[in-house]
């Protein structure tokens, strides 16, 4: 696949960096493609990234109660790599239905993106494989403000210390948002 993967954009909101994250991002992506033949790996491992980044409201208390875990806090219910409330029917089911995109692509549903050839710009699958999330836990952390939420979708052709200096340096990162892939802002 010779094509150039863009990131799809937003309103014409951009300012100069805005567009130099863009363009630092697709060039990355573009630059190092390949295609990954590695075997699939449909498991969390030991990625608790999900308990990490989501605001979920109605979390049960370990004492009895409910209470808001909010973004960018770890879950008083995971360790890594498990959850003590994985099974319990009070689990919330924000909990319970989330599928991060690097699950659902390693289960064979790719992630949606612009492809383009020339001049025309299709909306194709990527057929690339992604990150675990959990690796960029910490340059999210460094450039997050108040956002949360933020899945990435980080191609796995480009190497972990590359993107983690890419997220830092342009405060933005690919993500999946119900199946399309785009660049967020983090910061």
């Amino acid at each position: 696949m010779s094509a150039l993967i863009a990131l799809p954009h937003t309103p014409r909101l951009f300012v100069p960096s805005q567009e130099r994250a863009r363009l630092l991002w697709e060039t990355a992506v573009c630059d190092q493609y390949r295609e990954d033949h590695r075997p699939m790996d449909p498991t969390c491992g030991e990625c608790s990234y999900c308990c990490w980044s989501p605001r979920i409201a109605g979390m049960p208390r370990p004492e009895g109660g409910q209470f808001v875990k909010f973004s960018m806090r770890d879950c008083p219910h995971g360790s890594i790599g498990h959850c003590r409330i994985y099974d319990d029917p009070a689990r919330p089911a924000s909990c319970r239905d989330y599928e991060c995109a690097y699950l659902r692509r390693e289960r064979g549903i790719l992630l949606q993106g612009e492809v383009r050839r020339g001049d025309a710009v299709t909306v194709e699958p990527l057929a690339f494989r992604i990150h675990r999330p959990q690796v960029f836990r910490s340059a999210l952390a460094a450039v997050m403000t108040k956002r949360g939420g933020i899945f990435p979708a980080v191609p796995s052709h480009i190497p972990v210390a590359q993107a983690d200096a890419l997220i830092r340096e342009t405060g933005c990162v690919p993500d999946c948002v119900a199946g399309a892939w785009r660049l967020q802002m983090v910061r």
